[in-house]
């Protein structure tokens, strides 16, 4: 059986169901595809995880000045807590489109950059 308590028994409250991970699991999507893109354009790892983890932090910190945040998403980063505290799932479908179509774009654009590159 998988023990969660390192995670969730010390703070006294049961696991969440898996069905709730999948916002999570869309943001990560998100960075993974935005990964890809940045790595398409810069030539170091060094680069690549660095420039990925200042455009994360713009993110946020442009939700945050412009209170847009409903619609970026770093929104979903903190959705299982906002679910699990009684936040309404609707409250995530916009930043989820939004991850959807940049996601989708990120990758696109990744793959597109790539097939140029010369191995």
């Amino acid at each position: 059986s998988l023990r969660l308590a390192p995670f969730f028994g010390s703070i006294g409250v049961a696991p969440p169901p898996l069905s709730l991970w999948g916002l999570g699991i869309l943001f990560f999507t998100f960075v993974v595809a935005l990964t890809a893109l940045v790595a398409a354009l810069s030539r170091s790892v060094l680069a690549t995880a660095g420039l990925t983890l200042v455009t994360l932090i713009l993110l946020g910190l442009i939700g945050q000045a412009t209170h847009s945040q409903t619609w970026l998403p770093t929104l979903l980063l903190n959705a299982l807590d906002g679910l699990l505290h009684g936040t309404a799932p609707g409250h995530y479908l916009r930043a989820s489109a939004v991850t959807v179509v940049a996601g989708v774009a990120a990758l696109a654009g990744a793959v597109r950059l790539s097939a140029r590159r010369e191995l």
